[in-house]
């Protein structure tokens, strides 16, 4: 008889980015060893280490000029504004152009009915 071989579902654990930073404090702390720390969080030993090394990578982009980033603040709200002011300006001419429109379609009724009222134009 022959053994049917089954197939299994390996699914790929997600960790939070709250896990694997406290995961990686904990590596570049240095108070465990690579398998205290396996057996804390629960992953293999090289993520751990390659979280540590990640964050080793990263730390100094926390730091870097918070000018910078008050500056890009002020620039995405610049940006903004101008959007509102430019969103404000095309609702203003829409609304001139539909009030056009519909005199215009009003004054071609008015020539072959007589009657225009109720449209919202003037004489």
């Amino acid at each position: 008889m022959v053994a049917k071989e089954r197939a299994t579902a390996t699914t790929k654990k997600h960790y939070a980015a709250k896990f694997k930073a406290r995961a990686a404090i904990e590596a570049i702390c240095g108070e465990q060893i690579p398998n205290q720390l396996r057996s804390q969080f629960g992953p293999h030993t090289v993520q751990i280490a390659h979280w540590r090394r990640t964050a080793l990578d990263h730390i100094e982009d926390l730091f870097v000029g918070g000018r910078t980033r008050r500056g890009q603040d002020a620039e995405v709200a610049a940006d903004r504004d101008a959007l509102f002011e430019e969103v404000g300006r095309l609702k203003v001419e829409l609304d001139f152009v539909k009030k056009k429109l519909a005199c215009s379609i009003g004054h071609r009724l008015s020539t072959t009915t007589g009657a225009h009222q109720g449209i919202g134009c003037g004489p």
